[in-house]
């Protein structure tokens, strides 16, 4: 259950717990009055004649006896001493009777009858009514049955809610405290421990975020690996040209090279690796310019089946210049346009150019082959090299990684990378198949509809 949901259901019980008790305590005393049965409806009595009061007042005391039931039975006492209305067998109109009688009465026969007494003043004048409803008439146990069963089922829906509030209290307690413990994790650095919901069923919007956290945590963990990978590689292609320089610096310097002819070879050598460290850095320095928002910014709606048969013709005049075979292959006839950055792309398509002539022999093939398949426009670049290992395929586009071919090789391990943010960052998606001593091959996937 959401947060959202929990929140509404704990505040309609909190209002909802008192109104039960209220409702409760209402028909609770509702169902406990005996004036509920005394009071329901009317009827018409017939007039008795008495010489004690008025027709006027008689038509009042009537008036007055017509709101009771018909099955009520009902006497009217005059000045607490004369009966002048009777609807009870054992009382007649027209008589006499003390009140000390009435009451001894009534408390006699309170197990088998109701009692209520009204007292009526007409013109000045007292008159007491006695109403009176058999127990045995009506089925009482029945009603205190049913208000038993309401009361107990009142007493269940507010505990239930009690007990759902306690839920609802623990489920936002449990889910806050593993928040906080899983974020305390991550900020004292621990990145080793998985983080897993400890209950599947139990999601909301807070262990929801748990999700998150463990893709945050994964995105550290890959960040630390890389910037690790990164210190070790920069380290290694730093080391050689520094190692180079300073050893030929203080061989000058100490006199054990004299000769003007090694001096200047010295020299020379020494230029050779300090232009080598000033390329890595600048390098460096455009892999941190090279921003998504930048690319987005410069894209144009152009012709982009005119771009890369540009490109097709410019790289198919290369083939004898690097000893390989360069064969191209444009199957698209029709002109589609989409915006892109032109440059950034050429960038991009040179780097994987680039890769392919290093990782290719003398006498290797390398094909180039624009197609539509589908509602995409595919480009792609394969080569017959040495191909890629399958333990390195899932990495070559992480920045610095460089795999198991190019260790030999000079370069950073950032060519690829650039390659895959100026893909991603246009909305496309690059695949690479490879197998070792086969060779590769690189797609550029170009939806033809695009947001």
């Amino acid at each position: 259950m959401t947060i959202k949901k929990q929140i509404i259901l704990l505040a309609s019980l909190i209002i909802a717990i008192p109104l039960f008790c209220s409702f409760f305590i209402f028909f609770h005393n509702y169902a406990s009055s005996e004036q509920r049965l005394l009071m329901k409806s009317t009827k018409e009595v017939q007039k008795i004649q008495t010489q004690y009061i008025t027709k006027e007042e008689w038509d009042e005391l009537i008036t007055t006896i017509r709101l009771l039931p018909h099955h009520i039975q009902t006497i009217g006492i005059y000045n607490n001493d004369t009966i002048i209305y009777s609807t009870m067998p054992e009382y007649e109109a027209n008589t006499k009777i003390s009140m000390d009688d009435i009451w001894k009465y009534t408390n006699k026969t309170s197990n088998e009858y109701f009692y209520q007494f009204t007292a009526i003043n007409i013109n000045e004048k007292n008159v007491l009514l006695i109403s009176r409803i058999d127990r045995s008439k009506r089925n009482f146990k029945k009603i205190h049955n049913i208000v038993l069963n309401f009361e107990l089922f009142l007493v269940v829906i507010v505990f239930i809610c009690i007990l759902v509030l306690i839920f609802i209290a623990k489920s936002i307690f449990e889910s806050i405290n593993f928040l906080q413990e899983k974020t305390e994790q991550i900020a004292n650095g621990d990145l080793s421990e998985q983080i897993k919901k400890k209950n599947q069923e139990s999601e909301n919007e807070i262990t929801s975020i748990s999700d998150n956290l463990e893709k945050m945590r994964v995105s550290l963990l890959e960040a630390e690996n890389r910037k690790n990978r990164f210190i070790m590689g920069i380290s290694h292609d730093l080391r050689t040209p520094v190692a180079v320089i300073k050893g030929y610096t203080e061989a000058i310097a100490d006199d054990i090279i004299v000769d003007k002819s090694e001096i200047k070879q010295s020299l020379q050598l020494i230029k050779t690796k300090t232009t080598q460290l000033e390329e890595m850095i600048d390098t460096l320095i455009n892999y941190t310019r090279l921003n998504n928002s930048d690319i987005r910014e410069k894209m144009v709606k152009k012709s982009i089946t005119n771009f890369f048969n540009d490109y097709l013709k410019e790289v198919s005049v290369y083939g004898e210049l690097i000893n390989r075979k360069i064969t191209t292959e444009n199957l698209v006839s029709k002109n589609i346009e989409l915006p892109f950055n032109e440059q950034l792309l050429h960038r991009a398509l040179e780097n994987l150019f680039s890769n392919a002539r290093r990782y290719t022999k003398d006498g290797d093939s390398i094909q180039l082959k624009l197609h539509i398949e589908g509602s995409n426009l595919i480009f792609a670049m394969k080569d017959s090299g040495c191909g890629i290992a399958k333990e390195d395929l899932k990495n070559i586009f992480d920045l610095f990684f460089r795999s198991t071919n190019s260790r030999l090789e000079k370069g950073m391990g950032i060519g690829l990378s650039v390659v895959k943010n100026i893909i991603s960052t246009h909305g496309w998606t690059i695949n690479v198949d490879s197998e070792k001593g086969i060779g590769s091959t690189f797609s550029i996937i170009i939806p033809l509809e695009q947001e």
